[in-house]
């Protein structure tokens, strides 16, 4: 079948249908694989550039202010990224968190039953810290007392919780583990 096609057709023909192939190919090329890459290119110089200039231009504001704004700019967002208890040594994280948990509930009418501290086990890259912890109070000041705690023992979360009325009583009994995550560094 394609003798008798090559018969019929001219060998300009054939050289100018291969040519037109090829360069549909090398067009395609371009448009799908070469330019999506350029533009990255292109920003990423771009981008580059800007932190050059940023870099560059970084040591002309020495301004006492200028640089105190930074530094505060930079301790809030550290301090919302890691929390109070990410800088305190492993050795001192149990009496940190129990006395936190302790002022927590002090101020918030509810009473700290136990804490008990667990064996820190690995998790991924991190160590993982357990606190078991029983408080006893009403809905609204438990509710209170764990905005608080999320908010002072930041980076530690909630892992399990359990809440339950004895029969009777007035108070309400939450039993929940706290769960400190530290990096393998610091995790010493």
């Amino acid at each position: 079948m394609l003798d008798r096609l090559q018969s019929l057709m001219r060998p300009e023909a054939l050289i100018g249908c291969a040519a037109a192939l090829l360069l549909t190919a090398l067009l395609a090329g371009v448009l799908y694989v070469l330019k999506p890459s350029l533009g990255t290119y292109r920003e990423l110089g771009r981008a580059h550039s800007g932190a050059l200039l940023e870099l560059a231009t970084e040591g002309e504001n020495t301004d006492p202010a200028a640089i105190a704004a930074l530094e505060e700019g930079v301790k809030r967002i550290r301090d919302r990224l890691y929390g109070g208890s990410s800088g305190v040594p492993l050795q001192e994280m149990e009496a940190f968190v129990i006395d936190a948990l302790d002022r927590i509930s002090a101020r918030h009418d509810v009473e700290l039953t136990s804490v008990t501290p667990g064996r820190m086990t690995d998790v991924l890259m991190f160590g993982e810290l357990p606190y078991d912890v029983r408080v006893a109070g009403t809905y609204f000041h438990l509710f209170d007392w764990l905005q608080d705690v999320e908010a002072e023992l930041r980076p530690m979360v909630v892992k399990q919780f359990e809440m339950a009325r004895p029969e009777g009583a007035d108070t309400v009994d939450l039993e929940l583990r706290l769960v400190a995550y530290r990096s393998e560094g610091s995790a010493s």
